[in-house]
């Protein structure tokens, strides 16, 4: 019983921190955790992106990688707005390709998430065909 509701406590504990700017309690909490689901992740991968530390937010989407966490749309959301906070297109694009690949580049949080990335760095040609791609499937 407690297994399932104690990390699911600390997640939403993880995230009140977060949301108060207490990153290092935030992280202390992560590091106690004996098990991390992929909601444990994106809570701290979405706080260091959303606190100006995308570094850290990217530095941790590779450790969950690393632990053989596939990432979901929540995930790939929060890591491409880190990528528009380190300014790298690259590294936007790049995870771009990864989301293609588990088919989450259609889900809201990510196309949003790319739209803004593409139009942050004037690639509005890139912005216009996943515009066209998306449209095409709601469509369909």
């Amino acid at each position: 019983m407690c297994l399932g509701f104690c990390w699911f406590l600390s997640t939403k504990l993880m995230f009140m921190y977060g949301k108060f700017g207490h990153l290092s309690s935030a992280q202390r909490l992560f590091e106690e955790m004996p098990q991390r689901t992929i909601f444990t992740w994106n809570t701290l991968i979405e706080v260091y992106a959303s606190h100006g530390l995308p570094f850290k937010a990217i530095e941790l989407y590779h450790e969950m990688w690393m632990s053989r966490l596939m990432p979901d749309a929540c995930t790939f959301a929060s890591v491409l707005n880190a990528c528009n906070g380190l300014e790298d297109i690259h590294c936007g694009t790049e995870i771009h390709d990864v989301a293609i690949k588990y088919g989450s580049d259609s889900t809201t949080f990510v196309a949003n998430a790319l739209f803004f990335m593409y139009a942050k760095f004037e690639q509005f040609d890139s912005a216009m065909l996943l515009f066209e791609k998306l449209h095409g499937a709601f469509c369909a």
